[in-house]
């Protein structure tokens, strides 16, 4: 989610914080539906597993306009270092859905996957599926962990997404917090991008919102990557929380005409020394600005 960095991230506040935006926040698996304000709907696949996003898919009717899953839904609860090996495998998921969405061709299908070039390594990727066809992609620019820089081909100028016949924008998890540490001041950007380890940032010229985008969607495992120090300080549950509150809080303020930004989520499937720094439940939201 953020960055392995031992002074990284966004301390977190001792006082109420009062936020610009309403907050509804669905801790928990399953499938949560929102309402954009142009009546737009979201139907988010908080599925922790595979066979688990298949039990929700199977439950997508005509009128879920958009259909979302978390990040690598695809790929979960194997080591990254194995996507590779694993692509007959992924690519095998991806014709299921593509397979699921000719049932309801009118939907858009949002599926978070690892994705394979002719050349170089594998990216991170979101696949947009309608009708049993793929009709575009949009892939990950930073990563939260060493092992994922070792594992995907992170684009730092991938061209800013905006979902078919919607005002909606499209970031990967960790590109939020990115966005964050790029557009802030410029005065020793370098190295803030280092300390955060986003340091295939540097020197490129990224651009993470659509200027057309009017709402803001992210598909993401957010659970990962965070200070460690303040981690086991707070607690997992409430760093990544307030980790993701200050996220939406900075977007809004940088980019005045988002009117919502939805988080669709899946928890870390992570060792078990790993455990004590894992969140133990998914960080699904809508924050919509207030009025």
């Amino acid at each position: 989610m953020i960055g392995e960095q031992d002074e990284g991230f966004i301390p977190i506040r001792k006082k109420e914080r009062h936020y610009s935006f309403d907050k509804t926040e669905n801790l928990f698996h399953g499938i949560h539906h929102y309402t954009l304000q142009n009546g737009e709907t979201i139907a988010a696949l908080s599925a922790q597993t595979w066979p688990e996003y298949l039990e929700y898919l199977s439950q997508v009717t005509d009128e879920d306009g958009l259909v979302v899953s978390p990040e690598l839904i695809t790929f979960t609860g194997q080591p990254l270092d194995e996507v590779r090996e694993n692509r007959e495998l992924i690519e095998a998921r991806i014709e299921e859905v593509k397979e699921e969405s000719r049932k309801h061709p009118s939907t858009l299908f949002l599926l978070g996957t690892p994705t394979f070039p002719e050349k170089g390594k594998p990216r991170n990727s979101v696949v947009f599926v309608q009708n049993g066809g793929l009709i575009s992609q949009a892939h990950k620019r930073t990563g939260a962990t060493s092992k994922e820089y070792k594992t995907f081909d992170l684009l730092a100028e991938e061209p800013p997404s905006l979902i078919p016949e919607t005002n909606i924008g499209l970031l990967i998890c960790a590109d939020i917090f990115s966005l964050l540490i790029f557009n802030s001041s410029q005065e020793g950007i370098e190295e803030r991008l280092r300390l955060f380890g986003k340091s295939n940032l540097i020197g490129a010229k990224p651009t993470f919102i659509h200027p057309e985008a009017k709402n803001l969607l992210v598909m993401s495992c957010w659970g990962v990557g965070g200070n460690r120090r303040w981690v086991k300080q707070v607690g997992p549950n409430q760093y990544y929380l307030e980790a993701l509150r200050e996220c939406a809080e900075g977007a809004m303020k940088m980019y005045p005409q988002l009117e919502a930004i939805i988080q669709v989520d899946r928890t870390p499937l992570m060792a078990e020394k790993d455990l004590p720094f894992t969140p133990t439940h998914p960080f699904n939201a809508f924050y919509q600005r207030k009025k």
